[in-house]
């Protein structure tokens, strides 16, 4: 049995080493430039509900679980970066009416604040509880690499990649999608921190109804010292 179980591990790491290069093979050089200045966006704080784990009351409106978790982690890792010599921006929604057309007319304001800036705008998500952490590229589906910026790859090396064309129009298809994430096609990268797993669920369940989230935010601020560290391990040329 616990040959069975060393296997089934062995297993899962090439599986997981095949599907990491796989994703970063569609890939190309990143054509932006360097930049100081971070624009940091919560996943999913406009459209509340949706994105993964259950809902639940939070500030006097109903969040998904992962929408608190992204909602909390901005300000930490804000302050982490600027720790670190980084200009930070954030935004969030300002419609008293939160939807999905708030969250892509946001996207498209800050696509444009982040040419404007010469900035690398970044949104945070936690994938599903089956899924796993990574870098979606803002590259606006564009595999000229124009649009993919240096940080990409530092993000990608210590959290993941996904393939540039996630959720979107891949040219390699025969039948390509004909529309994928709005911040991806606004130039807006997507960092997956990580699965929301059940027990990271039940305890952004237990900080929120008790108001106490000392051990959520404890396990943010690991996530954001490894955002930070990524980010500095760019050194540009």
């Amino acid at each position: 049995m616990k040959k069975l179980v060393y296997l089934s591990i062995i297993f899962a790491q090439i599986i997981y080493t095949v599907e990491h290069k796989a994703r970063q093979n569609d890939w190309k050089p990143a054509k932006q430039g360097h930049s100081k200045i971070i624009i940091l966006l919560a996943g999913h704080e406009c459209d509340q509900t949706s994105g993964a784990g259950s809902d639940m009351m939070h500030q006097g409106n109903m969040h998904s679980i992962e929408s608190i978790l992204t909602m909390r982690m901005v300000p930490i890792l804000k302050k982490a970066l600027q720790k670190s010599t980084f200009k930070v921006i954030t935004d969030s929604c300002h419609d008293a009416h939160e939807t999905e057309d708030t969250r892509n007319k946001l996207h498209k304001h800050i696509g444009q604040l982040e040419t404007k800036k010469h900035a690398y705008a970044l949104e945070l998500h936690f994938d599903t509880a089956w899924g796993k952490s990574g870098i979606i590229p803002g590259s606006k589906y564009q595999d000229t690499g124009a649009y993919i910026h240096p940080f990409d790859y530092a993000l990608g090396r210590e959290f993941g990649y996904f393939s540039m064309f996630h959720r979107g129009p891949n040219p390699r298809h025969f039948i390509p999608q004909t529309s994928g994430l709005t911040a991806i096609e606004n130039g807006i990268s997507i960092l997956e921190l990580g699965p929301l797993t059940k027990e990271l669920e039940h305890q952004t369940k237990q900080a929120v109804t008790a108001n106490n989230f000392e051990q959520i935010d404890a396990y943010l601020q690991k996530l954001a010292q490894r955002v930070v560290k990524a980010l500095q391990s760019y050194k540009p040329r």
